[in-house]
């Protein structure tokens, strides 16, 4: 079907992958009720196309470096609908996104001694 492409290359079918993602939510619906967060690992791949796609399919983000915790905020993904992963977090985007509501999971002493920068009478979403 696709023996005339010369390259290695991507195909995407996008009704796929909208339907993936659908047929995923009523699944878990089925077993959690509306206990669960469907999220897009951005290192799986972080395509601007197909981002904004999962953030129309009501996607949180799942992303472990700056780079794809800013990437997210530029797609248009509220920092409440991402969860940053990973053990290579810069300082700056850590503190940007316990400050605004993203769900951060600890992953390393370094990221533990952060915590004690931000504001302790303020609630954060950690892991």
């Amino acid at each position: 079907m696709y023996s005339h492409f010369t390259t290695p290359c991507y195909i995407f079918f996008e009704d796929d992958f909208k339907k993936n993602i659908n047929d995923c939510k009523r699944k878990l619906i089925d077993k959690f009720d509306n206990n669960y967060i469907l999220s897009y690992s951005f290192k799986t791949n972080y395509l601007p196309y197909l981002l904004k796609i999962a953030l129309e399919e009501e996607c949180y983000a799942e992303v472990v470096s700056p780079k794809e915790f800013y990437l997210a905020k530029r797609i248009g993904f509220d920092s409440e609908r991402i969860i940053y992963n990973g053990p290579v977090k810069e300082k700056l985007s850590f503190i940007e996104a316990m400050d605004n509501g993203a769900i951060v999971n600890i992953d390393s002493k370094r990221e533990i001694s952060w915590l004690s920068e931000l504001d302790e009478n303020k609630q954060y979403k950690v892991g």
